[in-house]
């Protein structure tokens, strides 16, 4: 139900941004935004999802434990949402924001509580997390044609309050699940003293008035607007993620063995940003994509844009309990997982490569097919399954005793940077044309998987 939310607001949220303020019938009016600066917005709010994480995991960790964390974030999920629900700008922009604090307490802590399930044998681990990664998509699955009907049906706020809804039913699910515990009790796994917690304060001010800084010195300089305050988000984050790895290289009392599984974190932090550069485009650009450009008629009836949100979780319910069960079948001889990122860099690079004749055609005018759309959204689903439960999988177990929470927040925080950065390819490389821009991508990605299958035998001994 968690992911019904997530997902269900994902649909049509570029959908959203992009229609016109003055569009009459339903779903209604949207913000009129062009798709460079939805591109930007999708890209930030991606970003701020996968950054705060970082908080999450770290207060999970020294003061609240990791179900106290799940419980806390979904309550704040979906009050997010309750706001989105309200037909004010304002008020849309400011439920963007409390979603993404909400799971930033959430999402890294229910894959701690998966991952402490597990044992160290790294083929059922991969099998493990290749199956919650699947359980996680049945709801994905279905909120574009639930909450994308509802929205196209009743408006976009009926969306996002049904988005909500979503939500608070898997909050009580969860309470239900845990009666018999004391689910508000604090089980942090490093308690925090108070005077570390005095300095934490401390330090989340100077990081709330410099942020703060930046945002308003932009605004100075050259005004507010989504394009400038993505930017602002793009140099935040990226210099949160450096500093991130700087301090998780420099702590205390590592044995050689930690510290070389923090060297190996870093590889699969990296491919992880790599990769979420080029895969954000679908949720933003590929989508308005199809919007904008693509004929979507299957005889005299018209597939829903938002609908095209849920091949991708489809594809996942599928398809990752065939690699569950190949990489339980291969044990030992199963691939290595630099191998996985190297294929799912190629697989990439080709769906993208496949699009380029449609962002021809749509640069000339001409409406391409929905088929190549498709095949972009399945051909990346697999390369999203031979990278991120593996990466899931890698990261925990190569995080050092008591810092489990920190370490795979700061891998969601690779999320947060590709997603930051994936944003502004649009406004980047989109000058020239929807073909040049997909033949760009695609070559850009071939060229990091050629350099990863070169990087093999350096790579193995530092993952393994």
């Amino acid at each position: 139900m968690e992911r019904l939310s997530f997902f269900g607001m994902n649909a049509i949220l570029v959908l959203y941004l992009t229609a016109s303020p003055s569009a009459l019938g339903l779903p209604g009016p949207g913000l009129g935004l062009d798709t460079a600066a939805a591109a930007a917005v999708v890209g930030s709010y991606g970003a701020l999802v996968f950054l705060t994480p970082l908080l999450g995991g770290w207060l999970a960790d020294r003061l609240l434990g990791s179900s106290l964390a799940v419980l806390l974030g979904g309550m704040v999920i979906t009050a997010g949402h309750g706001l989105m629900a309200l037909p004010r700008t304002s008020s849309f922009w400011a439920g963007l924001l409390v979603i993404a604090l909400g799971t930033g307490l959430l999402k890294p802590n229910v894959t701690v509580m998966v991952g402490a399930t597990q044992p160290d044998d790294q083929a059922r681990r991969d099998a493990a997390f290749s199956l919650f990664y699947m359980c996680t998509n049945l709801g994905a699955f279905l909120a574009p044609l639930l909450i994308g009907s509802l929205a196209q049906v009743r408006g976009w706020h009926w969306g996002f309050a049904a988005a909500g809804l979503a939500m608070a039913t898997a909050l009580l699910v969860f309470v239900l699940a845990s009666r018999g515990t004391d689910l508000w009790r604090p089980r942090p796994l490093q308690k925090l003293m108070p005077a570390a917690l005095a300095r934490l304060r401390i330090r989340l001010l100077i990081g709330i008035v410099a942020a703060g800084a930046l945002v308003l010195l932009h605004g100075w300089l050259g005004g507010f607007s989504p394009e400038g305050l993505a930017l602002d988000l793009m140099v935040l984050v990226v210099s949160l993620a450096l500093l991130q790895l700087f301090q998780l290289w420099r702590t205390p009392r590592l044995s050689p063995d930690q510290r070389r599984g923090i060297q190996g974190f870093v590889v699969v932090f990296s491919v992880t940003v790599v990769f979420f550069v080029i895969y954000t485009q679908a949720g933003s650009v590929v989508i308005a994509f199809a919007q904008q450009h693509v004929d979507r008629h299957l005889g005299a009836w018209e597939l829903p844009t938002s609908w095209l949100m849920a091949v991708n979780p489809l594809g996942v319910i599928v398809f990752a309990p065939v690699l569950a069960s190949l990489w339980l079948r291969l044990g030992r001889r199963s691939p290595h997982p630099a191998l996985k990122f190297g294929l799912a860099f190629l697989l990439l690079a080709g769906s993208l490569l496949l699009m380029v004749p449609s962002g021809f055609r749509a640069d000339a005018d001409l409406q391409p097919s929905i088929d190549w759309i498709l095949l972009l959204l399945v051909l990346q689903t697999w390369a999203e399954l031979l990278l991120m439960p593996v990466a899931m999988s890698a990261v925990s177990h190569l995080s050092p005793v008591g810092l489990e929470g920190r370490m795979l927040a700061t891998w969601y925080l690779s999320v947060s940077v590709g997603s930051a950065v994936g944003g502004q390819l649009f406004a980047l490389l989109g000058r020239w044309g929807l073909g040049p821009f997909f033949l760009l991508l695609s070559v850009l990605i071939s060229g990091c998987a050629i350099v990863m299958f070169s990087l093999l035998p350096r790579l193995k001994p530092l993952l393994a």
